[in-house]
């Protein structure tokens, strides 16, 4: 007969392993796990098939406890099930080389949501200023019981466990499980290594109640230590401090209460209900473009008595309105708090500056542009240069070379310090060339075609005393003959501006070229607007899309709000959707020009020369976007970093002006800030902001949508980026100059191409990775026909607030990919005999389940 001892060791490694590969996959049900359990009770106790209650010597949960804590060590089913598909969920998103990478469970919610509340096992950081599931959060598991998270450390025991407040119940009876507790508040936490249920030591879960603990802040069992975390000590980033919190306010947009949080980096709204952070209502400081305590006339008859208002504008498209009561102090604390670090006055009080990463080896900006003119003159280096002289050796060829006449910014102050300039002129030629451009910004060559020679060349305007002088520097711009035989290629001149706005500013001192001055060359307009038009159409768009969106800040839904103009061609109407229009049909300008000076150098094998007033905003869009439709490099992830670093940083385009923050370090006393912020103490006019480097992106989200397989990256990781812009996380695009960059040392703050990198690393398929990319199908340039260049909306950046559901028409696509790249897998490995045998090592195994080699 057998011993207890001995049967012990066969319910601990064959009845509780036998149910192992189906609690892998789904739930088990109650019925099952309960008959399990009834086999093992009698099976142990008296060997039997069967046993009575007075067979049973101990309750059947004390013998499923750990060793440690006074069980046997038997599996509780249950927790272990659970734990085990936990850990698929775990490996589904951490491990591509699984055969069944991105399959998804059979309505297995409970271990999904278990997953995503755990903070310590989320796979991808918390998303740029708004941190939502990857954040250490209360959120709701099921029943709409609200769950609270805790962090759970393992105790070193020495000797027996102590206990500090209320004991913790039973893990393993009835009245532990989630279904039996009394209260709404339950705990989520990790073993420590060891422990009878551990499966995967970061990924053993266990559900207990934790409502007689909450009056104390840690207490310990059976090797257990339980602390309870503030939320705001969880939300906050590193070197993040809150300064001002103020307590029930309502968001207005989808009337949930809250508390407002207000940090040195953004604006945070936790849900009272769910304890969890409301992603529409957390905005990065730097991303806040207007804020106003005073309500307006429509806001006034909806707001409720003796209520006050909060409403913030974000240069994201969003409208936010939190109401409270006028007597709250908390939240006219926070007001003041919000205030003061709304818009800073320093370049160092950006969130920016506090966050220091180690130091690194990187590549300074310099040699990184060096490196992409390597690439153009189809020369690279061997190794990592160490020196500038090792960098620019050989950066030359029959037609162009790389001068470095720029040196400590002494010619031009916004321009790099390497330029690409044609062969016959001289460094004293160019100096010349800087008097005739406004702001010293003559014409540099920004890409080239070496088999042709063509050029895309950028500057600024002329100054109206040399309109009429011949410039020799743009002359040597035109195509050269590559035989004697050819005939001579035009030059074309493309001014980004309408002709009234060029002939206008010569009353400033400017203009355009004089097509006679210059042989074989035009002058051609391209008609985008200047920054104030684009300025005022944003306002409009933002108003329009709040205004009619599913979700706006008047909290109405959508069949009550003024349903007349909402719904037929009323007179308002018409006015507020020719808002959507006119910033479509600037797009559409936009994507025009680039169209027609990638046909001239493409068809033609013309030079282009492009220029609008200043050369770093209109210019940068055109140039930019030519050269994405040029070169395939540039619709590569390094190759839109190369060309974001060339293009907008290098050649000045001015962010911090256009984005309305301070510039330099050094400054005056920070003034007192007045509600609306931008009357009184505003440190860059309010005329200066403009959305320029959010259009481009929405043109190439544009281009993404027409050629689905001609870019590496997709239409979030264009969302994420200039998500990442607004709010000044990163130091990479603060300020409006490479020099300026320089002196106010950003190459010490954290840097947003490493950190996307690291988001991508995360998974094979990761969202920002387009699934349809080909790059043997659009292996040269792009040249899309005019009538394909009307634009829609960019729903994924600018409904995503008002019309969530609305937002994300594209992304089921990559979802399909992923799903057919898995049944794929599945498919080679069910093609195999179950019963073939494959050597590792000096052992062997059988390819049956999940069994099977790893890819």
């Amino acid at each position: 007969m057998i011993t207890r001892a001995s049967r012990l060791v066969l319910v601990k490694t064959v009845i509780t392993a036998r149910p192992v590969h189906h609690m892998l996959v789904e739930a088990a049900p109650g019925w099952m796990l309960e008959e399990a359990a009834k086999c093992m009770r009698a099976f142990f106790w008296a060997g039997k098939k069967e046993a009575n209650g007075g067979q049973c010597l101990v309750a059947w949960d004390s013998v499923c406890k750990p060793l440690r804590l006074g069980g046997l060590g038997i599996k509780n089913l249950r927790m272990q099930g659970l734990a085990l598909r936990v850990r698929w969920e775990w490996l589904q998103r951490t491990d591509s080389s699984r055969p069944w990478k991105g399959l998804r469970m059979a309505n297995d919610r409970q271990a999904s949501e278990v997953l995503n509340s755990l903070a310590t096992v989320q796979p991808r950081p918390p998303h740029i200023g708004f941190p939502a599931a990857a954040s250490a959060v209360p959120v709701l598991l099921s029943r709409t019981i609200s769950f609270s998270l805790y962090r759970i450390e393992p105790l070193r025991r020495h000797g027996a466990p102590q206990r500090h407040g209320p004991p913790l119940p039973d893990l393993n009876s009835t009245a532990g499980s989630p279904a039996a507790c009394p209260s709404s508040t339950r705990a989520l936490f990790c073993s420590p290594p060891g422990a009878a249920h551990t499966i995967d030591q970061r990924l053993l879960l266990c559900l207990i109640s934790v409502d007689q603990c909450l009056s104390t802040s840690s207490f310990t069992t059976g090797g257990f230590v339980v602390v309870a975390q503030d939320v705001m000590e969880e939300l906050l980033l590193e070197h993040e401090v809150a300064f001002g919190q103020g307590h029930s306010a309502d968001l207005w947009n989808t009337h949930e209460a809250g508390t407002i949080y207000v940090t040195n980096f953004r604006l945070i709204f936790v849900s009272k209900a769910t304890k969890s952070v409301v992603e529409l209502g957390t905005i990065p400081l730097t991303a806040i473009e207007e804020l106003k305590d005073v309500p307006s006339k429509g806001y006034q008859r909806l707001l409720p008595p003796e209520r006050s208002m909060l409403e913030i504008r974000g240069h994201d498209t969003r409208v936010i309105v939190f109401i409270f009561k006028s007597e709250n102090k908390h939240l006219k604390k926070m007001i003041d708090d919000l205030k003061k670090w709304i818009k800073p006055v320093h370049l160092e009080h950006i969130y920016a500056f506090s966050s220091k990463p180690p130091a690194d080896m990187a590549m300074s900006s310099a040699m990184r542009l060096y490196k992409e003119y390597h690439r153009l003159f189809h020369k690279w280096f061997a190794q990592s240069p160490s020196t500038s002289f090792e960098a620019r050796a050989h950066l030359q060829n029959k037609w162009w070379r790389v001068s470095e006449i720029n040196s400590g910014y002494k010619l031009c102050e916004s321009y790099p310090t390497q330029l690409i300039v044609p062969n016959s002129i001289s460094d004293e030629d160019l100096f010349l060339a800087a008097t005739y451009r406004m702001g010293g910004r003559f014409p540099a060559i920004s890409w080239f075609d070496n088999g042709s020679g063509a050029v895309l060349a950028r500057s600024s305007q002329p100054k109206i005393q040399y309109l009429r002088v011949r410039d020799e520097l743009v002359s040597a711009l035109r195509t050269p003959s590559i035989h004697h035989t050819d005939p001579q290629r035009k030059l074309y001149i493309v001014d980004v501006r309408d002709k009234i706005s060029a002939v206008g500013n010569m009353a400033k001192g400017g203009g355009s070229e004089l097509g006679s001055v210059y042989e074989d060359t035009e002058v051609c307009y391209s008609e985008v607007n200047n920054i104030h038009a684009m300025r005022t159409c944003f306002h409009g768009l933002r108003q329009y899309v709040n205004a009619y969106g599913s979700i706006s800040s008047d909290g109405a839904p959508l069949h009550e709000r003024d349903p007349i103009s909402v719904w037929t061609q009323a007179p308002k109407s018409v006015v507020d959707i020719s808002k959507l229009q006119t910033w479509l049909s600037h797009i559409q300008s936009i994507l025009t020009g680039a169209s027609y000076i990638t046909a001239k150098i493409t068809g033609e094998s013309a030079s282009v020369l492009v220029h609008c007033s200043d050369g770093w905003d209109r210019t940068s869009q055109l140039v930019s976007l030519s050269c994405l439709l040029l070169d395939p490099f540039y619709r590569t992830f390094s190759g839109f970093r190369a060309l974001v670093e060339k293009d907008w940083l290098a050649f000045g385009h001015k962010f911090s002006a256009r984005m309305g923050l301070p510039n330099k370090m050094a400054g005056e006393k920070p003034p007192k800030y007045e509600l609306p912020w931008h009357a009184v103490g505003s440190i860059q006019s309010v005329k200066e902001r403009s959305p320029i480097i959010l259009q481009w992106l929405e043109c190439i989200a544009h281009l993404l949508f027409m050629y689905p397989c001609a870019f590496e990256f997709s239409s979030k990781f264009l969302v994420d980026f200039m998500d990442a812009v607004l709010s000044c996380r990163f130091g990479n695009f603060l300020c409006d100059s490479e020099r300026d960059r320089e002196q106010a040392d950003v190459a010490s703050c954290l840097c947003i191409w490493k950190y996307l990198a690291d988001l991508r690393a995360s998974d094979n398929l990761h969202e920002h990775r387009n699934p349809l990319y080909d790059p043997q199908r659009h292996n040269g340039p792009i040249v899309p026909p005019p009538p394909a260049l009307v634009p829609t909306l960019w729903s994924q950046f600018y409904l995503r607030w008002s019309c969530p559901v609305e937002s994300h028409g594209g992304v089921g696509v990559q979802e399909l990919v992923k799903l057919k790249i898995a049944a794929e897998l599945i498919g080679e490995f069910e093609c195999l005999p179950i019963d073939e045998i494959h050597p590792i090592g000096e052992k062997s195994i059988r390819v049956v389940g999940s069994n099977v080699k790893k890819l």
